[in-house]
């Protein structure tokens, strides 16, 4: 859905867009989650659990997010001239409460660690060492919360890193988005994300797009678009996944067509307990 979904979000994706849609849907899901990073030769591991049935006024997610990325560094002459280490994890929990039928509010709790290095060489040797550019190790904070505006659309607006990370990994951003759903076959959603704190006092807006299509109550296709301010990357996603009352798996390719040539290849499994 190319990044969109904070007004539609449930289970794991919320926890990355919007914490108020984990009570958007009842369910009890387990989510394990793998994204690779082509260019980046980078890796995103995700793994959670959902129960929005449990409690009528709380709806809870744990998880646990894994990031390994070794990106080269390149001079305009297209030679390698730095490898840039990124290391991270998360883990957390995120809490949902609706407030009527309409109407929900969440909250993520989360301790990030991150570390970006670059390899410099050794003034007192021949070889090289780490040199920290970026280091996070701290309690992060993310809230949310979404309406449902009448029959078929909602609304979803965030705020993300509310604890302030001084960090390009984890900048303070609102998001807003729209969504559109037509009873379980259609779904298309649009989203605005502003970053605060990664270009100074300059506002750096973000654009995501996308839709999906649910056939025969098994199968979804997806579609999607980004436009990421800070890079000035565009990037297209497509993806499909197959769904019963027990399990689900879905695939997605994203290519970036300006402003970079990153290609990402993921895929999730989904257990639904209850």
């Amino acid at each position: 859905m190319g990044g969109s979904l904070r007004a539609a979000s449930t289970n794991a994706t919320a926890i990355f867009l919007n914490p108020a849609g984990i009570a958007l849907l009842q369910s009890y899901v387990v989510t394990a989650f793998y994204d690779f990073h082509v260019r980046k030769n980078g890796h995103v591991a995700h793994s959670s659990v959902v129960d929005s049935i449990a409690s009528k006024w709380i709806k809870a997610g744990l998880f646990y997010n894994l990031m390994i990325m070794r990106p080269d560094i390149y001079d305009r002459n297209q030679q390698k001239k730095l490898t840039l280490k990124q290391d991270g994890h998360e883990v957390g929990v995120a809490l949902a409460m609706p407030l009527g039928a309409h109407f929900a509010l969440g909250a993520t709790v989360k301790y990030q660690f991150y570390k970006a290095t670059i390899e410099i060489p050794d003034p007192e040797g021949d070889g090289n060492i780490d040199h920290t550019v970026d280091r996070i190790s701290n309690i992060g904070v993310d809230l949310g919360m979404v309406i449902k505006i009448a029959a078929g659309f909602s609304a979803g607006v965030t705020a993300m890193n509310v604890v302030p990370q001084k960090s390009l990994h984890a900048p303070i951003t609102m998001g807003m988005g729209l969504a559109y759903g037509y009873k379980t076959y259609f779904l298309a959603a649009f989203d605005v994300l502003l970053d605060f704190t990664s270009r100074g006092k300059k506002v750096v807006p973000s654009l995501f797009g996308g839709v999906e299509v649910f056939l025969g109550g098994k199968y979804a296709i997806r579609a999607g678009t980004s436009y990421e301010g800070l890079t000035e990357a565009v990037s297209v996603t497509g993806g499909f996944g197959y769904i019963n009352p027990k399990a689900g798996v879905d695939i997605f390719v994203s290519q970036q067509v300006d402003g970079g040539v990153e290609t990402r290849i993921g895929f999730a499994v989904k257990l639904f307990v209850r």
